[in-house]
């Protein structure tokens, strides 16, 4: 869809949004999705509005955001997530035209966030879950792994994409990644999982870091992984879509449930904001009802 728009910006705009782009993806490590959510907002913005980036006002983005709050397939408002994440990539772009650009001033005022509802976060069901662990054991070594490290430690998609061999210890079972702060995160995974990680790593070619190859021998991107996991969710016939972030939300909802603190909970999956984690806590409000249960007769 976004290179329909390109087509209508000028040669000197869609220079510019590509060479933010490019500097975002190499400094900051932007996933493909990312990159693609920000093309997509920028070139339909772009395409609404008509002008050099330097010349964009507030009445633009007004106008460009009344005509986004519809769906045109469907004719019904999107949800106010959406539309947040629309603006946020808008003002990140912004933010770098008033340095780079020559735009004066970043023409997006925080009081237009929509009021979302707060949401639980998805997570896998314990049948959901119990049904997985079982239907992993079918599957291709790759993507065996793929999903068990998903499982065990919470990572980000873009995290577990770029994953290397230079990143896992498998003597004392962790995994560090790199944060969306730049910061080195450390996690673990289980004994199940190291097994699978030793047989993957000794299939990969000689000189090879990379964990997850597809079958050209390059590292699988990140569209590729989130189909995967899409696949195997309609194969076990899950009602929602699989991703690797659920696998994320369902390994803090466990940690929860089990007994960990927030404040583990937020530092094994880098939450920069407890608040973040404590919606996790509603879903293991369970938890307490057990509790109950077995003191309260």
């Amino acid at each position: 869809m976004w290179m329909e728009y390109k087509e209508q910006i000028d040669p000197e705009t869609v220079s510019n949004i590509e060479y933010f782009i490019e500097e975002k993806k190499n400094v900051r490590g932007w996933s493909e999705h990312t990159i693609a959510a920000m093309r997509s907002v920028l070139y339909s913005f772009f395409a609404k509005i008509n002008k050099k980036i330097a010349d964009v006002t507030q009445d633009d983005v007004i106008e460009w955001l009344d005509e986004y709050r519809i769906d045109e397939k469907t004719g019904k408002p999107k949800k106010p997530a959406t539309i947040n994440q629309r603006l946020a990539l808008l003002k990140i772009f912004f933010i770098y035209a008033t340095e780079e650009f020559g735009l004066k001033n970043v023409p997006i005022y925080k009081k237009w966030r929509q009021k979302e509802p707060l949401s639980v976060p998805r997570s896998l069901s314990e049948s959901e879950y119990s049904q997985l662990k079982a239907y992993v054991k079918t599957l291709a070594l790759r993507d065996r792994t793929m999903v068990l490290i998903a499982l065990d430690t919470g990572l980000r998609a873009s995290e577990l994409v770029s994953l290397t061999t230079a990143n896992i210890s498998l003597e004392d079972r962790s995994i560090q990644v790199l944060t969306k702060g730049k910061k080195m995160r450390t996690t673990f995974f289980k004994e199940e999982t190291l097994f699978v990680l030793k047989e993957l790593i000794a299939t990969l070619p000689e000189g090879e870091s990379h964990l997850f190859l597809n079958k050209y021998g390059k590292p699988i991107s990140d569209r590729s992984m989130r189909r995967i996991f899409n696949k195997i969710g309609n194969e076990l016939g899950f009602t929602r879509r699989f991703t690797p972030h659920v696998c994320r939300h369902t390994f803090v909802t466990k940690l929860l449930d089990k007994g960990a603190t927030l404040t583990t909970a937020r530092i094994l999956v880098d939450h920069k904001n407890s608040s973040t984690t404590k919606r996790y806590a509603k879903i293991s409000a369970k938890s307490l009802l057990e509790e109950y249960d077995k003191y309260v007769e």
